[in-house]
């Protein structure tokens, strides 16, 4: 495990040095962690996390053009994760696999690291909660919704300037990466400008009654409508087999806390910073999901990261806050810490790194 305590250190290291260095500099150290990013992603060993064997199989599987639109192939993979191994493999079939990870990890930091440039200016401090939580599970893991979050990302930003038409696209591509995506779609039922918050806490706390009560959405969802993976679940729930999330988690504590803090204060933001309420409203989506779909936690947690991949920006936005910059940073610092710890040390998402020559 040290390799991913070192790129910490580094990051922490940039925190503190980027108070004393240009913006220029700044922005070098930028781009050199994020190839850093890229490289430890693209480059990574099969035994360094459990999705990629999985992976492979699923590219060496892929045959030709015309295979994925027989037999209804297309509902079970994305456009683009079936033409991106197809194309290496037809250009180079003994590298092609290595290929194929190595772009959607370049693709995903790059696009992750453009979305931070878009929207905060506190590009240290976004690196850090980036690397601590979603680069772990995305780009380390997740692959193909690393790539559709960080053109959310984008999305978001074109939005909020009005460019609804590249926002759409930006989705739009993002869902050809991944299929969950369509929920990003969202996005043009919100307000940029305006934000009700009563609205959002008293979805929140229905969501943490329902909890309490043991109400199951997902069986309440599944009578209105026949998903094939929610009655899957449904039927494994009725032989026992089925797990739930604990809700009052130290890490949604802790995300709640941070957003009841930046909700105080949206408005005095939402005036220095033009994304800060909906990047507000997209990180209390996500907690509402993740309450409320506390018996299905695979799509708990899958939903919930789709929005609240905004936390690797929105929280930067802590320094607007408080007059006393170092308590800000403490906040991110801590919060960022506890993640890692629980990815790496806690959850075992990866294993120790190794790279793949």
């Amino acid at each position: 495990m040290i390799i991913y305590v070192i790129v910490l250190i580094i990051l922490l290291l940039y925190i503190v040095l980027d108070n004393f260095t240009s913006r220029v500099s700044s922005f070098l150290v930028f781009l050199s962690i994020g190839f850093l990013f890229a490289f430890l992603a693209g480059f990574r060993d099969s035994s360094v996390d459990r999705d990629y064997l999985p992976y492979v199989d699923y590219f060496q599987s892929i045959k030709d053009f015309g295979f994925y639109f027989h037999n209804s192939y297309w509902t079970y993979a994305e456009p683009f994760y079936y033409f991106i191994p197809l194309f290496f493999k037809t250009l180079s079939n003994g590298y092609f696999i290595e290929l194929t990870f190595l772009l959607f990890a370049l693709v995903g930091v790059c696009f992750k690291l453009r979305g931070i440039y878009l929207l905060t200016s506190y590009w240290a401090l976004s690196l850090l909660i980036y690397y601590s939580n979603f680069f772990l599970l995305h780009e380390m893991t997740q692959i193909r919704i690393g790539v559709a979050t960080g053109l959310f990302l984008i999305a978001i930003k074109h939005y909020v300037k009005k460019n609804n038409i590249k926002s759409f696209i930006a989705i739009l591509i993002a869902i050809m990466f991944h299929y969950s995506s369509i929920l990003m779609l969202v996005l043009f039922l919100l307000k940029r400008d305006t934000i009700k918050l009563t609205n959002y806490f008293i979805v929140i706390g229905i969501s943490i009654i329902c909890y309490l009560l043991h109400v199951n959405l997902i069986v309440l969802i599944s009578k209105i409508a026949s998903i094939p993976k929610i009655l899957v679940y449904i039927d494994l729930m009725s032989k026992g087999y089925h797990s739930e999330i604990n809700v009052f988690n130290v890490m949604l504590l802790f995300n709640l806390m941070v957003t009841l803090l930046l909700s105080y204060k949206i408005n005095m933001i939402q005036e220095i910073n033009k994304n800060a309420i909906i990047l507000l409203k997209l990180n209390l989506i996500s907690i509402i999901l993740f309450i409320a779909l506390y018996s299905f936690p695979v799509a708990a947690f899958r939903l919930s990261e789709i929005f609240g991949v905004v936390q690797i920006v929105l929280f930067t936005y802590l320094l607007y806050i408080f007059k006393e910059k170092w308590f800000s940073y403490f906040i991110i610092v801590i919060y960022s810490l506890l993640f890692f710890y629980m990815n790496i040390y806690r959850n075992n998402i990866l294993s120790d790194y190794k790279l793949i020559f």
